[in-house]
């Protein structure tokens, strides 16, 4: 397997639990059996006493180096200092001893009660991960589990509230957290205009099902959901341009870079995002036609983590035209995006690296890594130039590396005329022993789905090694260069078989379409660099047909195709 893989299943093997008596696993619905620990203070709490001083009981389940423990401690601390008197919280570690407990406790000040698991609650629960988060109502029932972090203090609330209400009903078994909701709505559409616009012409209005945009004490437009997790918050502005207008807008952001954005629609387009810490600037969008167009500004928050203010402001939303539009645009930044689209290429610089073709047939790099290059990349660094299209944002698209774990937009990137430039190191199996290296570059705005990965070896025998370890069980993979040729073999017959001779195909790459017969066994077989080549069928003999319209592709490591010419 790849190494990703091998470390989120070694990730697994130290974060599950495994269970010591898997034949008392409860569910949810069941009555839990009263329980006993004790605390590293010495104090011994019981199930049923924490339900007669308390609504509901909150159990964590967790460890000392857990990360994502780490990372949620903070939002239980504040949930638990809002609603402690209501939900006991008990975080429970079957790995740590009491004095580690402690010290931990004390260097994160966390206020509420953690112990040892001695008596394997977190196996009695079926705990498949840490952190998990499990809910005991007052009557004593099982009600909710959740495995993984919690992403904020408002996730938690969200989940105790309910428990710890008055008029709690019956138990709540399976509960699901309720998605966050705003506290106010959008000012009237005239006053956001006012206060946010000096031009006549701008409609301002909310989005249905997102957060609102507010009027803060200074008059500027701000994103109200701060905090909450997977949350949108959306004002849409409509206005009409002549050719040659700028939208242009004042804008401030305060948020954890690379995880939420402000994000600028355009006619529903995605045109520009911001992140990080940026004080007050100005952006500006040209438009080439007249007409009417809707601009929707969006502070996008993921579900992970926050930062600084977490917000974005808007100002002084206004329509520039002449020498006032083009001042605009000449003070925002210009990146090389040499190509088309969303297009994106690699192009390795190291003097002797060569492209590699692996050949695996249980399909596992297609599967994990669809579209992958490979390169033999012979020293100690690969040098790299990415290249992008005029529709992909630098300020958003994310370079990862496995190598070193480093991840940074492109704009963080030097550049020349031609692209982004990063020079990454190399691991090999003489130095750390690790046989190859990769990187993914994800391109898009919010989009963790579309990847471009690439892999680079530093020796022939690096390389060998992943082919024959390191993909999948038993099964070794096969290489080679890219420059060497491969066959591809057409094989033309009629609906019982039979060859069929004189079918005409062209055979196209980027530049050149070659004509091609099919001999008499129904067969065109031509040997080329290796190439996904588009395949058209122009004419078959007389007296068979076939659907000339239809294109096909070959299979880029060369292969054969079979296709069917229907005899009349």
């Amino acid at each position: 397997m790849k190494r990703t893989i091998i470390c989120l299943l070694l990730a697994l093997s130290l974060l599950l639990c495994l269970p010591a008596q898997a034949q008392s696993i409860y569910q949810l619905g069941d009555t839990i059996e009263d329980f006993s620990i004790t605390t590293p203070q010495g104090e011994v709490v019981t199930l049923s006493g924490l339900l007669e001083s308390h609504k509901a009981v909150l159990i964590n389940f967790w460890f000392i180096n857990c990360s994502w423990c780490d990372y949620e401690f903070p939002f239980l601390q504040q949930a638990y200092e809002k609603l402690g008197d209501d939900v006991a919280v008990l975080a429970l570690t079957p790995y740590d001893s009491d004095d580690a407990i402690k010290t931990y406790q004390q260097e994160k000040a966390l206020t509420f009660t953690m112990a040892q698991d001695t008596i394997g609650l977190s196996s009695l629960f079926g705990c498949q991960g840490f952190p998990t988060t499990v809910m005991i109502d007052r009557y004593g029932v099982y009600c909710f589990s959740e495995s993984g972090a919690m992403p904020s203090a408002s996730a938690f609330l969200r989940l105790m509230q309910p428990f710890a209400a008055e008029d709690y009903p019956t138990s709540l078994v399976g509960f699901e957290i309720p998605a966050a909701q705003p506290s106010a709505a959008m000012p009237a559409s005239a006053d956001m205009a006012d206060a946010i616009s000096d031009q006549a012409g701008f409609t301002f209005s909310a989005i249905p099902g997102t957060w609102p945009w507010l009027l803060s004490e200074e008059g500027h437009a701000y994103s109200s959901n701060a905090g909450e997790d997977s949350t949108t918050a959306a004002l849409q502005a409509d206005f009409t341009v002549n050719a040659g207008d700028v939208l242009a807008f004042d804008y401030r952001i305060s948020n954890y870079e690379n995880d939420d954005y402000l994000a600028l629609y355009i006619d529903d387009m995605p045109v520009k995002v911001f992140s990080g810490e940026k004080g007050w600037q100005t952006y500006a969008v040209p438009f080439e036609t007249a007409g009417e167009h809707t601009a929707v500004f969006a502070y996008m928050k993921n579900s992970m983590f926050s930062d600084g203010e977490d917000l974005a402001c808007i100002d002084r939303v206004r329509i520039l035209s002449g020498d006032e539009a083009a001042s605009a645009l000449s003070a925002i930044s210009l990146w090389p995006q040499v190509l088309e689209g969303t297009d994106v290429a690699y192009d390795v610089l190291n003097d002797g690296a060569r492209k590699v073709l692996i050949e695996d047939v249980t399909g596992t790099l297609d599967a994990y890594y669809p579209g992958a290059q490979f390169f033999l990349v012979p020293g100690e660094e690969m040098s790299l130039r990415v290249r992008i299209g005029k529709l992909i944002d630098p300020e958003a698209a994310i370079l990862y590396s496995f190598t070193d774990g480093a991840h940074q937009t492109l704009h963080t990137l030097s550049t020349d005329d031609e692209g982004f430039l990063v020079t990454l190191p190399t691991d090999s199996m003489a130095t750390t022993g690790f046989p190859w290296n990769g990187l993914l570059l994800y391109p898009y705005f919010n989009d963790f789905e579309t990847m471009l990965p690439l892999f680079y070896f530093a020796t022939e025998e690096d390389l060998d090694y992943f082919c024959q370890n390191s993909i999948a069980e038993n099964v070794t993979a096969t290489w080679r260069y890219a420059a060497d040729k491969a066959v591809y073999t057409l094989r033309f017959a009629d609906q019982q078989g039979a060859p069929v001779a004189g079918v005409i195909a062209n055979i196209c790459d980027e530049t050149t379409c070659s004509p091609m017969v099919s001999d008499e066994n129904g067969v065109i077989s031509f040997e080329n660099v290796p190439y996904p080549y588009d395949i058209h069928v122009i004419r078959v003999p007389e007296g068979y047909t076939f659907d000339t319209a239809q294109g096909f592709t070959a299979p880029e490591n060369g292969g054969e195709m079979q296709f069917t010419v229907t005899k009349n």
